[in-house]
């Protein structure tokens, strides 16, 4: 419910986080402070500009490791978003 819109090009992604599907409100600062808190803590560095969340792995990645990487998105919007 927390993603607005998905974007993005080759191993370069974008999660556009907002408080209203409908209006596609932006979430806030702490909302996004929080993900970033979450994310660290499962060890992934985050990108965020604004309420986008960018998903950027190397090039050379391996299936597993994708699937890895998603499953602790995954985890840390769970946790913030419930």
């Amino acid at each position: 419910e927390a993603i607005g819109e998905v974007r993005g090009v080759g191993v370069f992604w974008a999660l556009e986080l907002v408080s209203d599907r409908a209006t596609r409100t932006p979430v806030d600062d702490a909302t996004m402070g929080r993900l970033k808190t979450e994310l660290t803590a499962r060890g992934v560095l985050p990108f965020t500009a604004a309420n986008r969340l960018h998903v950027v792995p190397p090039a050379v990645l391996t299936a597993d490791e994708a699937e890895q990487g998603i499953a602790i998105i995954d985890q840390a919007l769970t946790a913030v978003f419930g």
